[in-house]
């Protein structure tokens, strides 16, 4: 079953390929065509009947990957429940990734469904989490692909520039910059800067804060 997953993985990374480059060339309805049929080859396999017997790391990919789909399609509310659920698997049932986790934090914010002083330990456990899962030696083995993943160093900066800790955020940006060979912070603070407009709109006091962060951040890393 594991591997009829990542066979669907495959190809739903495909539509969403697809999607993006539809939508940036300005076809919007061949991007909603292609990611929708993402989202119905993504609902074909998680409604299997034993979930438990799939591999976690594959099923969480998914919900992952759903949520993801599912947020370009503009339907956050859903996205949100995609998030969530494979952040319940990752916590469950052990995994290193947490990919699911930081987007149902930051899907919680962009809705308006907890403000970000609400969230702050879980944040902090979260950025603890991680930064142990990069920095623990005692398993080289099994970290290896966990530290060598620009994403993870990605997520790690989030987490510490949401709690207002620049110096760290900023010594992690540069990490996930060197991993991901990319030359611009600018995907890296794009989030933070979509936050802070969410935050805004909802009315959330610290809105301010996270504009500063990523502005401050912006201005760091330009200098490197």
């Amino acid at each position: 079953m594991s591997n009829q997953f990542e066979a669907v993985l495959r190809k739903v990374d495909v539509q969403r390929t697809s999607g993006d480059a539809y939508r940036k060339a300005g076809d919007e309805q061949r991007a909603l065509a292609a990611f929708q049929k993402g989202e119905g080859l993504l609902e074909g396999v998680l409604n299997v009947p034993n979930p438990e017997d799939v591999d976690a790391k594959f099923l969480a990919e998914a919900h992952g990957a759903l949520g993801g789909i599912l947020r370009r399609l503009g339907r956050r509310a859903e996205a949100l429940q995609a998030y969530r659920k494979g952040a319940q698997i990752e916590t469950e049932r052990g995994l290193d990734s947490t990919y699911n986790r930081l987007n149902s934090i930051k899907y919680r914010l962009l809705t308006g469904a907890d403000t970000l002083r609400a969230l702050e330990p879980e944040i902090k456990s979260l950025a603890t989490f991680i930064e142990n899962s990069l920095t623990d030696t005692s398993k080289a083995t099994d970290k290896s692909d966990v530290r060598d993943s620009g994403w993870a160093w990605a997520d790690l900066a989030d987490c510490n520039a949401l709690l207002g800790d620049l110096d760290k955020a900023e010594k992690y940006y540069i990490t996930f910059i060197e991993k991901s060979e990319t030359k611009s912070p600018k995907t890296a603070l794009d989030v933070l800067n979509d936050l802070a407009t969410h935050l805004d709109e909802s009315g959330d006091p610290d809105a301010a804060r996270v504009r500063a962060a990523a502005a401050s951040l912006e201005g760091r890393l330009d200098r490197k």
